[in-house]
């Protein structure tokens, strides 16, 4: 059963290189206070957990790991009609509520033990939440305000579990309820959070979600934490693989956002590899902000001259095809949602392409346009080429298959034409 199911329209999602690498290594930080860890875990059941216990798993998962009392691990969870998680793992209750939110506290293996549990702090949700349904976004500032308030850390991780749609859906899906976060409601949550009031960000957030890596998702949220964790493409659906990280945590508490994510990412490629299909990233906000998203606004500009009046940027027909690099770029999601990888766009749409009847042997040899400068510079930044080890994402995947689907074109005299009607 594949994780996340909602489609979503045209988008451009970040990931472009797809690295492959060995895990950092895990080196305990020898100078320093040990820092403290807080990692808050909003948990929307939904199908994924009624129909596949899809959530009990990575809960499992989190269980089997052996961190210490430096992470503290909370949880809400609601938005399921059925939870299959065993009495075992549960201490305060023999069963998760299908009535009610509620709030758990995970502690991870000790020796001699097969796994930690999920101890029970609030039976019928946080205080003065207890009737709210969980795809509020009141309860999620809410629920990010009992972690921080009550358990106090030098970092702070969000995770976001559910089903996502991009940029155009949001995140959260319950089938049956159309109710779910659009890209600014979940801004308004953190932005309304008692960490960011107080001016500070969150280390991670992470999507353990469908296609919401992508360029909308980081541009809206990118304030309110220094690193996201994502993934453009649907997820498999045992989602994100958890043992790893957590262990990683507890021999490495020290570990800024982006190292910590990297681990993410590729324990959940090498759970997946050989398997099923799976890509995730984890993106630096800051670096975003300074090195990316001043281009990609460039970028933005020169689409809508160039849609509007072709050539007005630099005098003269440039010889570009929007519509053809569109229709020959790896497409995430199965091709269903129009995210496009903005790489592989970049790199379809800044040399001639269906008018090549028009270019001189001069221009065909340089092979340049109106995007060619600008687009050398945007993949410069995403593939880290000046060995800054800066970066501003680290990607990783099993494999993506190109996905061509159809589209419009230009024709020689710049009129948008079906593919079939193009004659140069």
């Amino acid at each position: 059963m594949k994780k996340r199911i909602i489609s979503v329209l045209l988008a451009l999602a970040i990931i472009s290189a797809m690295m492959t690498g060995l895990f950092p290594s895990i080196v305990a930080t020898a100078q320093g206070d040990v820092q403290t860890r807080t990692v808050l875990f909003f948990g929307v059941g939904s199908n994924l957990e009624t129909e596949g216990g899809s959530m009990t798993w990575n809960l499992k998962q989190s269980m089997y790991a052996e961190y210490d009392e430096n992470l503290q691990y909370i949880v809400l969870t609601g938005g399921a009609d059925k939870w299959q998680t065993p009495a075992e793992f549960l201490e305060g209750a023999d069963e998760i509520s299908t009535q009610y939110n509620q709030v758990w506290k995970l502690e991870g293996k000790r020796e001699g033990e097969e796994h930690g549990k999920m101890i029970l702090l609030e039976e019928t949700g946080i205080p003065g939440y207890e009737t709210s349904f969980i795809l509020e976004t009141e309860l999620l500032t809410a629920f990010l305000d009992y972690g921080y308030q009550n358990y106090p850390a030098d970092k702070f991780d969000v995770i976001l579990w559910d089903h996502g749609g991009g940029p155009t859906y949001g995140f959260g899906y319950i089938p049956g309820n159309d109710e779910g976060f659009d890209l600014w409601e979940l801004s308004a949550a953190f932005k309304n959070s008692a960490l960011v009031r107080d001016g500070k960000q969150y280390e991670i957030i992470n999507f353990d979600a469908c296609e919401m890596g992508n360029i909308e998702v980081l541009t809206t949220l990118c304030d309110y934490s220094e690193y996201f964790v994502f993934s453009p493409e649907y997820e498999p659906g045992d989602g994100d693989e958890y043992t790893t990280w957590l262990n990683a945590v507890k021999e490495n508490p020290n570990m800024d956002g982006f190292e910590l994510g990297k681990i993410v990412v590729d324990s959940m490629i090498a759970y997946y590899e050989g398997d099923q299909p799976a890509t995730l990233t984890v993106a630096s906000s800051a670096n975003f902000k300074e090195r990316l998203l001043p281009k990609l606004t460039q970028l933005d500009d020169i689409f809508i001259s160039e849609a509007k009046n072709p050539g007005a940027i630099n005098g003269r027909y440039n010889f570009y095809d929007e519509f053809y690099a569109l229709s020959n770029t790896v497409v995430y999601a199965g091709g269903h949602s129009g995210l496009h990888d903005l790489g592989n766009l970049l790199g379809a749409v800044s040399v001639p392409q269906s008018e090549s009847n028009n270019i001189t042997d001069s221009e065909i040899e340089e092979s340049r346009n109106v995007y060619t400068d600008l687009a050398l510079r945007i993949l410069e930044v995403l593939f880290d080429r000046d060995d800054s080890d800066d970066d501003v994402i680290y990607a990783n995947s099993t494999g993506i298959s190109k996905t061509i689907t159809e589209g419009y074109f230009r024709n020689e005299n710049g009129e948008i034409t079906w593919p079939d009607e193009v004659t140069g």
